[in-house]
């Protein structure tokens, strides 16, 4: 496991790059992620349970953040 500022230079970077599968690798295969708020206004709020579903929620942010 990285020292917690490794990580998130790593994620910050990833972010930066736009680097889909970098940023989703720093996640647990099992997360427990909630963003609360309306998804149908906002698809890229609400839970997410696993790596693939971090990977749509970032998906779906990079696509209206251009």
């Amino acid at each position: 496991m990285l020292p917690t500022k490794a990580m998130a230079d790593r994620f910050s970077e990833a972010l930066a790059h736009r680097d889909l599968e970098a940023i989703t690798s720093l996640f647990a295969a099992r997360v427990d992620w909630d963003i609360p708020g309306n998804v149908a206004l906002a698809p890229w709020l609400g839970r997410r349970q696993t790596r693939d579903d971090v990977r749509a929620g970032f998906r779906l942010v990079s696509r209206i953040c251009g």
